[in-house]
């Protein structure tokens, strides 16, 4: 992802990040130009060119607020994506979605509001809040393409086929990617996790708060080099209410673009009581947090359908 830096002389430099290591940043909702050659382009901030042009306000304006804000990193999709790079564009249509969902700060701009006036024109007050149906885009299948993200869909944008064959193209891919996740998941283990800790009388602090302190755990949570925690003990010592609470705790304290995915196994539960429920309740939380990632399950899945997941090989 490409994030515009705010630097202290006013001007706006990119900086490229990857998806494992992005900042907290603020993200701009806005009114495209009637005329597009006015707002500033990728090349443009690449080149330090493009202030006197209309669009440069917004970015200035989404500068500022960030600033302010205490976000030194912010987003606008006029310039922080090389539209001429056909793949770069791909993948930021279907990545657009996870990027304002996971902003820190979401600013809208309306050109024709003042802060003078309360009621905004025509223009602002017809603005796209309805997501896409009512979208003015620059290609008409933009109007399907531009819910990618929000349906978890993977596909190549193909213009001059009309609208009509892109929202085919679309639901079609929902219905099987939806197919995929059931077959998928043996079970659910948030669920499983809520009805644990109701089971048990409820989660506790003093049940784990001691494990967070341990050096132990500060070593697994913050050195790479030590990806084990083992925690052992024997039966009903509270091994599994102190994974509930380890879990909130990272499920607190991390970023919004991490992904954190658990599993509780069961001996007595034909369900979860195997090696292949583990892994595919683990790739199943994974892929619900970041619906993306189905890209690498459902290729094998169209071929091999749910015994994928099942037969001897799975």
């Amino acid at each position: 992802m490409r994030l515009l830096q705010y630097n202290n002389d006013g001007d706006f430099s990119l900086i490229e990040f990857n998806e494992s290591d992005i900042p907290e940043y603020a993200i701009l909702s806005h009114t495209w130009e009637q005329d597009n050659s006015k707002e500033v382009t990728y090349a443009e901030v690449i080149s330090g060119t493009g202030q006197n042009k209309d669009g440069f306000k917004k970015i200035n304006f989404c500068g500022e607020q960030a600033r302010q804000d205490g976000l030194p990193y912010f987003w606008v999709d006029t310039c922080c994506i090389n539209k001429q790079n056909k793949a770069e564009l791909r993948h930021s249509i279907n990545s657009i979605f996870r990027w304002y969902r996971n902003a820190s700060r979401y600013y809208v701009y309306l050109s024709d509001v003042s802060t003078r006036k309360r009621k905004a024109s025509d223009q602002s007050s017809e603005h796209n809040w309805d997501l896409s149906f009512r979208e003015k885009t620059g290609k008409e299948e933009d109007k399907a393409y531009s819910l990618l993200g929000i349906f978890g869909v993977s596909i190549v944008p193909t213009y001059g086929e009309g609208v009509a064959k892109a929202f085919d193209w679309l639901w079609n891919r929902f219905r099987e990617i939806q197919k995929c996740m059931q077959d998928l998941r043996p079970t659910d283990p948030r669920l499983d996790k809520q009805r644990i800790e109701a089971t048990k009388g409820g989660l506790l602090q003093e049940a784990y708060r001691w494990v967070i302190e341990t050096s132990d755990f500060q070593q697994w949570r913050t050195n790479q080099h030590h990806r084990l925690l083992w925690i052992k003990g024997d039966p009903g010592k509270g091994k599994t209410m102190l994974l509930c609470g380890i879990a909130d705790e990272l499920q607190n304290s991390l970023a919004k673009s991490a992904l954190l995915s658990y599993f509780f196994c069961q001996a007595t539960d034909s369900r979860i009581n195997r090696a292949t429920a583990v892994l595919r309740g683990l790739i199943y939380l994974l892929v619900d947090q970041q619906p993306s990632l189905v890209s690498h399950v459902q290729a094998s899945y169209d071929e091999a359908g749910k015994a994928l997941f099942e037969d001897a090989n799975a």
